[in-house]
């Protein structure tokens, strides 16, 4: 599937400028967001996922992925920091780390390489831009649901909601 099919072709030479410093440092999440017309995450997920061969690894059906990583995007809020933008910066940085660290080739393979992409992709999914403590010290919603009363898992509460909730829609 090409980027022509999810975008105008009018966009497409941009996005392709943008995300050919993807392999690089200089990545800008900003300008691939602005590229991408909202959905940096998306657009660098899916080509990461392509490009790395972990699609024709696990068999995964191009269009499928594009929905998936779509409905994923959408859960990521539009605050100031934890949105779609910050995600595509981690992924991004997750990827150069694996290849200019020197886990690729050798120490990581198709399948740990899918899953460590995946992993960024919903890190912060559905976050609401509150730290854990600001949560639980105003008793939200979302602490009493995660939380459980739990002392010792205060700092884990928002990311027990990032991973309940993308498991959701992974189904």
């Amino acid at each position: 599937m090409s980027m022509g099919l999810l975008y105008s072709t009018a966009c497409v030479p941009q996005l392709q400028q943008v995300l050919a410093t993807a392999n690089t440092w200089q990545f800008d999440a900003y300008a691939l967001e602005e590229a991408s017309k909202g959905h940096p995450l998306s657009v660098l997920a899916f080509w990461l996922i392509r490009n790395s061969g972990c699609m024709e690894y696990a068999s995964m059906d191009g269009m499928t992925l594009a929905r998936f990583l779509r409905k994923i995007e959408s859960g990521y809020k539009n605050n100031s920091y934890h949105n779609s933008r910050h995600a595509a910066d981690v992924l991004q940085s997750l990827h150069m780390i694996m290849h200019q660290g020197g886990l690729v080739p050798g120490y990581v393979d198709q399948l740990t390489m899918l899953g460590c992409y995946l992993a960024a992709v919903v890190h912060d999914y559905e976050h609401v831009g509150r730290s854990n403590d600001y949560l639980v010290s105003t008793t939200d919603a979302l602490a009493v649901r995660y939380n459980g009363g739990l002392q010792e898992c205060i700092r884990a509460l928002l990311a027990a909601l990032h991973a309940a909730s993308w498991l959701f829609h992974a189904r």
